[in-house]
């Protein structure tokens, strides 16, 4: 009797230990792209909520890298971004689209050097690579359970968003699928928390499907979420280039959420810097190279396509295409103030180091390649010797069609053929391109931009447009 009666008072223990009561404030940023500029700022504000909250957790959804030049263009590549994030304190991140932007030797370099690991379950690095990522992390925190999954994006190719050889040796899965391998998760865990690069439409649906979840910290489609519940799982997103720093408090009651909120903390508004990001950041700031002044803006840049017409006429004039074309994607920066530009702007607005193919296609190649790539980067590319009017479906399997025509409005011969000018990355994502079939110009998108600005100096491409959408 008397062991009964001590079994029962040590199961009654053990159950009010795993039903704990305690309140848990999470940082998170995501997409910031090496935009290390603002850490002085970033690092004031986290270093405030310390002051206060000790016990904070701090998080990066992804995309941690390729933005600024200052980090991207460093001899060892990311180095100055890690050393921010360790100098923070960073508690975890997930694998973002673009953190093998520097191919699969730097990100691993970035995660041996990394003071926090990475977590990514849709992701299955080769063992040769010594990409040391982990599909979740479980851990005790305030005398909870905290149970963190990462996921990341792909694309229709199969592959994130990104250049294909940049991944090579790296299995992916969709994110259902390790959703459903590690189901198991939420009974060993009082908070079930989603770090996620999928972007805000698939975060939808992964909550739509797994109401288990208590939290997904989102990132990769750059929107701010400040909180919204869908299915009864609570998402947020903090924007991107460490605009917003996104403060997630959750109330736990007897082991489970009943209570989740999310403040998002505009970064600039931060009263004072971190002495020591900024000395840091200054550290490596100061490179003359980045400095150099290539050219000079009569009037702004005012849109992303004007950025993307003086992109594609530069790529056109060196390789001598008849047409070439720009994802948007790859232009990363929506505007350019008037007065100089120097090598650090044009490696901000292009930081990926693509290079430049042409390949041969008829124009009814050209207008299927058009229609087509939506669906491979979300959004119609820029371009030049062409402008065209792109017109989706006004219903659901309606079909999206493009109408082309020449640059002075005249009609675009459907039959000819046409050398065609990308960048790698649509090469390498475009079914009906493949490197393989193209012709390698050995620069990069980059260095052209640079060599034209050199060239023509005084730039105005003020009101110019090549593309018109019709939703």
């Amino acid at each position: 009797m008397k062991k009964t009666i001590l079994f029962i008072f040590s199961l009654l223990a053990s159950l009010s230990l795993s039903a704990q009561d305690a309140d848990v404030k999470i940082l998170a940023i995501n997409d910031f792209h090496s935009h290390i500029e603002h850490f002085p700022k970033l690092a004031y504000l986290v270093d405030s909520i310390r002051s206060k909250h000790p016990d904070v957790l701090l998080f990066s959804a992804g995309d941690n890298r390729t933005g600024n030049p200052v980090n991207d263009n460093y001899k060892e590549t990311n180095l100055p971004g890690i050393e921010m994030m360790n100098l923070l304190g960073f508690n975890m991140s997930t694998m973002g689209n673009h953190e093998c932007d520097g191919g699969q030797s730097a990100f691993a370099n970035t995660i041996n050097k990394s003071n926090f690991p990475y977590v990514v379950a849709n992701a299955y690095p080769h063992d040769t690579l010594r990409i040391h990522t982990y599909p979740y992390r479980l851990f005790e925190h305030k005398g909870l359970n905290i149970g963190v999954i990462g996921l990341i994006q792909l694309n229709s190719t199969g592959h994130p968003a990104c250049l294909p050889a940049n991944v090579e040796g790296i299995r992916f899965t969709h994110f259902e699928e390790e959703m459903q391998r590690y189901a198991w998760l939420r009974d060993k865990c009082d908070v079930y928390i989603a770090l996620s690069h999928l972007g805000y439409t698939d975060d939808k649906v992964l909550a739509e499907n797994h109401p288990e979840l208590d939290l997904i910290i989102g990132g990769h489609s750059h929107d701010l979420i400040p909180g919204e519940k869908h299915n009864g799982v609570f998402i947020s997103q903090a924007e991107c280039y460490t605009k917003y720093l996104n403060e997630i408090d959750i109330k736990v009651v007897g082991g489970k959420v009943v209570e989740t909120t999310c403040r998002p903390i505009l970064v600039k508004s931060a009263g004072g810097v971190s002495d020591k990001a900024q000395a840091l950041y200054d550290k490596y700031a100061n490179a003359p190279e980045l400095k150099r002044v290539v050219a000079r803006a009569v009037k702004p840049f005012a849109s992303a396509e004007e950025i993307g017409v003086m992109m594609t006429e530069a790529v056109r004039e060196y390789t001598g295409a008849d047409i070439a074309l720009q994802n948007q994607g790859g232009i990363r920066i929506n505007s350019i103030d008037a007065g100089n530009i120097d090598v650090a702007k044009i490696l901000e607005l292009d930081p990926f180091g693509n290079i430049i193919y042409t390949f041969q296609l008829t124009g009814r190649q050209l207008e299927e390649l058009l229609v087509a790539y939506p669906d491979i980067d979300h959004k119609p590319v820029f371009c030049s010797g062409i402008k065209y009017t792109y017109t989706y479906g006004k219903k659901k399997g309606d079909a999206n069609r493009v109408t082309i025509k020449n640059e002075d409005g005249s009609k675009f011969n459907m039959d000819k053929t046409y050398t065609v000018a990308v960048n790698s990355f649509m090469g390498s994502v475009c079914p009906m391109l493949g490197l393989d079939n193209g012709l390698d110009h050995g620069k990069t998108n980059s260095d052209i931009l640079t060599n034209y600005m050199e060239k023509h100096h005084d730039l105005d491409f003020s009101g110019r447009k090549c593309l018109t959408v019709v939703n």
